[in-house]
């Protein structure tokens, strides 16, 4: 018997690092350590690793870019939606 894996539900609790993809020993060493679920999935893995991130909406968390879209009136649905639809939307957003 198979067994399934609900894997937005564990992505939205940070329990894996996408749909699908688990986190690596060494992504849950980094993220035992201090480190975000963010950072990590940018590569971040040790704090004197962090660099400049020129795209500073992939370090925040699915909340906070819940708060931009619905500030420049982006609608969705909160709980189905994903952060990196999140950062497009936003993305294009800003654009115009």
């Amino acid at each position: 018997m198979e067994v399934s894996l609900d894997w937005a539900k564990l992505l939205m609790k940070d329990r894996v690092k996408a749909i699908g993809i688990p986190w690596t020993a060494e992504e849950l060493k980094a993220l035992q350590n201090g480190m975000t679920p963010e950072q990590v999935r940018a590569g971040i893995l040790k704090s004197e690793d962090e660099v400049k991130i020129d795209d500073e909406l992939s370090m925040l968390t699915k909340g906070v870019l819940a708060d931009r879209a619905r500030e420049l009136g982006i609608e969705f649905s909160e709980r189905e939606v994903t952060r990196g639809d999140l950062i497009l939307e936003i993305k294009k957003a800003e654009l115009k």
